[in-house]
């Protein structure tokens, strides 16, 4: 399920569920992690991508073990500011 506004997230996770922030760049994938009472977001791991299939397992995996009721993927821009 896609959210379109962020004000409705809370509503639809349990109140210890953590949400997720990917970040996906040419070669790693950033992985940030929410506390659970969602007040703030820390680093939790680079992943090196290899491939697709891979990549989502690791990602999956996480979700799992944290309890993650919710996904932030980063727009990618580039150093001049345009997307990348």
């Amino acid at each position: 399920m896609a959210i379109v506004r962020f004000e409705d997230l809370p509503t639809l996770l349990r109140h210890d569920q953590r949400i997720i922030g990917i970040d996906f760049g040419d070669k790693m994938i950033g992985v940030a992690l929410s506390d659970t009472r969602r007040k703030i977001a820390s680093p939790l791991k680079t992943i090196e991508s290899k491939r697709l299939r891979v990549d989502l397992d690791h990602i999956v995996n996480i979700i799992e073990e944290f309890d993650v009721g919710a996904i932030v993927v980063g727009m990618p821009y580039n150093m001049n500011g345009t997307e990348g």
